[in-house]
């Protein structure tokens, strides 16, 4: 024969204390806000980045530019004297017959002039326009420095690397040197150095 027990519950089995819960869930605070914290900072960190590969994409975009047309310099298949015009260190000009119709054009990107404008940071690209005056327009921005050197070379060899070291017409390459500054998303100051060096084909 079987007998039937009244249920009692079993007294090991008790639920959570209040000073339980409290450290549980001060637990899970701290744990949560210091994944927020991390999480906030490689976002920040994230959008830095973001913006210094922008920026240096701006920057070597210009840069390429600047390049094409300085290697360009002294293209003159018909002889009507192109070339360096200029050996400054923070502005360059030169000209190139690029139509090839036995002139240096105004207003056809044949006559162009570098300058580095330290007022406002920035790169200006100009030339003569055909109507009169000159044409400019803003390269590259955020530009804390720039410099152009210049590889001079006699017909006994390499005569130096400088400003004025030679005759304009010994002048075989030129070595741009920037310096781009800008502002991260923090706020934070970043600078960044280009070097590149233009071998002139056409001298």
């Amino acid at each position: 024969m079987s007998v039937n027990r009244p249920f009692s519950p079993d007294t090991g089995q008790a639920g959570f204390t209040m000073l339980e819960l409290i450290v549980a869930f001060a637990v899970a605070t701290l744990f949560l806000m210091a994944t927020f914290f991390i999480v906030d900072a490689c976002l920040h960190s994230y959008r830095a980045q973001e913006r210094i590969a922008g920026a240096q994409q701006d920057v070597r975009a210009g840069l390429d530019f600047m390049v094409r047309d300085i290697r360009m310099a002294g293209f003159d298949p018909r002889g009507v004297g192109a070339g360096i015009l200029t050996d400054e260190a923070g502005t360059i000009e030169f000209t190139m017959d690029r139509d090839m119709i036995n002139n240096i054009d105004p207003g056809f990107d044949e006559h162009i002039t570098y300058a580095y404008d330290a007022a406002n940071n920035r790169i200006l690209r100009s030339y003569p326009e055909s109507g009169g005056g000159t044409h400019t327009d803003v390269l590259i921005e955020n530009v804390s420095a720039l410099s152009f050197e210049y590889v001079y070379y006699d017909n006994h060899g390499l005569i130096g690397t400088g400003v004025g070291l030679g005759d304009l017409d010994e002048i075989k390459a030129v070595i741009i040197t920037m310096t781009c500054r800008d502002r991260d998303s923090q706020g934070g100051v970043f600078e960044r150095t280009l070097t590149t060096t233009v071998k002139l084909r056409n001298l």
